[in-house]
């Protein structure tokens, strides 16, 4: 969802998304950090096998999401300008004990997208983001 708001908002067009996964235990030290590229068609074509690029990856590297944090972020593409290339978008879960899986969205940007038209596209993009989460937690 995050890489379609960006999109649609013209902040950039991502073509892929990384993957982090961060073990909890001990003093947190990230046992994956990898790339993912988009899989092509609509949002809800690439959702799944998104999913399962992101699994089979976690798998083949002989790691478990258990006990890790998982985050999935999108940052500029190369030769994104500034100051755009300072948004930076991303979903997390497993980094909370109590509620493992809770998942986080948080939006970023550089200082200079506090203004003008790359300050406008950041406010739509945190809008459209709040708006689907309301949903999503409407759903549940």
């Amino acid at each position: 969802m995050a890489v379609y708001v960006l999109h649609h908002r013209q902040v950039y067009s991502a073509r892929e998304l990384r993957l982090t996964v961060t073990a909890l235990r001990g003093i947190g030290t990230e046992t994956l950090d990898r790339a993912i590229p988009l899989p092509g068609g609509t949002l809800e074509d690439a959702a799944e096998p998104l999913v399962a690029a992101a699994v089979a990856l976690i798998e083949s590297e002989g790691i478990t999401e258990l006990g890790s944090e998982l985050k999935m972020s999108i940052g500029g593409p190369p030769l994104t300008t500034a100051p755009l290339s300072s948004v930076a978008c991303s979903v997390r879960t497993g980094h909370y004990a109590a509620t493992p899986t809770e998942v986080e969205l948080s939006l970023s940007a550089g200082m200079g997208a506090s203004v003008g038209r790359a300050s406008a596209a950041v406010r739509l993009c945190a809008e459209d983001l709040a708006r689907y989460t309301r949903e999503a937690n409407t759903d549940r």
